[in-house]
């Protein structure tokens, strides 16, 4: 799918760079399009194809579900308020795609914080617009294997940075179901999921680090920075130490946390003696799953004065990346 000519079938998705070029009208082609944008908001709501001259038109539209594609003359429709651009359609130029099998829907989130799901929608009297423009596109074209569509999320540009992702199952589907799930890149293809059943679909979901060309899987988990505080209320000029608290469940067992991997924002965690890491299990929340807490050098923390989240990365002692973080407030 992530090589797919045309990724994204909005009139918005197709309008946008990744997608498409600016044309001239004198240069047209048939397969070029026109777009519309049938109200104020700033996203294209339609698109025309131009054919080229057919006997009496040159133009086609799917214009309402009533009356089906409708033959028209291109210049009888660019001279509508609603007329926008001519644009030429080429290669797909997204970087990424989040591609799901069913019975699933997906939630992601980019690193800078832009969330898109299924159930987003933009709306328009013209289409079913699933995207956070120039970002992320959301698409159910393809028939999975079990007659169900399969959710992709396509990346426009791929950034540094970790992507989390969350996957919903559908309603009333059995949990002994199950669902696969790949970050597809442009050098790598990660298998996050494959077969697992509904019933262990983790909570915290799944999470790619993307540093450089290189993509990484990582375990989301939870973090609770001074357990017990809430603001967690941090003074980089102490000469104290800040408890960092990795979160147990159901789905997540902190005995299998190396605690001398653990690191908050560039700081590794305390050492005692023989250079063993200080850190002890105990259920911090009192949801009855034991938790892992180290404690971190306040003053090396690498945080700036107007930071509100402290992140935390540590490897479980089979080599896999967690990574998770915790609201902060820095104080003098």
């Amino acid at each position: 799918q992530h090589n797919n000519f045309v990724a994204d079938l909005t009139a918005d998705g197709m309008f946008g760079e990744k997608q498409s070029d600016h044309v001239l009208e004198s240069d047209l082609l048939p397969g070029d399009a026109l777009f519309f944008d049938n109200d104020v908001d700033p996203y294209m709501d339609h698109v025309v194809m131009y054919v080229g001259e057919s006997g009496g038109y040159d133009v086609v539209n799917a214009s309402s579900e009533a009356l089906g594609i409708v033959k028209r003359s291109k210049d009888i429709v660019k001279f509508d308020d609603t007329f926008k651009k001519f644009r030429r359609i080429h290669q797909n130029g997204f970087e990424g795609s989040i591609e799901s099998g069913s019975p699933v829907d997906l939630v992601v989130t980019d690193p800078d914080g832009n969330t898109l799901s299924y159930d987003d929608v933009t709306p328009s009297d013209v289409e079913f617009i699933r995207e956070v423009p120039g970002e992320l596109y959301y698409s159910e074209i393809q028939q999975g294997h079990d007659g169900n569509p399969d959710d992709v999320v396509y990346i426009a540009t791929l950034k540094e940075g970790s992507y989390h992702i969350n996957v919903i199952p559908n309603q009333d589907v059995s949990p002994v179901e199950t669902y696969s799930l790949k970050f597809v890149s442009s050098d790598q293809t990660l298998i996050l999921a494959n077969d697992v059943m509904l019933a262990d679909n983790p909570i915290l979901g799944y999470g790619v680090r993307v540093v450089g060309n290189e993509t990484q899987q990582f375990v989301p988990i939870g973090i609770d920075i001074k357990p017990g505080s809430d603001p967690n209320s941090i003074n980089l000029g102490s000469n104290g130490n800040v408890p960092v608290a990795i979160l147990g469940s159901v789905h997540f067992d902190v005995t299998q946390v190396d605690p001398i991997s653990v690191v908050m924002e560039g700081v590794t965690a305390k050492l005692k003696g023989k250079g063993t890491v200080q850190a002890s299990f105990e259920d911090v929340n009192g949801d009855g799953f034991i938790d892992l807490v180290v404690y971190i050098n306040t003053e090396a923390l690498q945080l700036s004065a107007d930071a509100t989240e402290a992140s935390v990365e540590a490897k479980l002692f089979d080599g896999t990346l967690i990574m998770g973080a915790d609201s902060v407030r820095i104080v003098p």
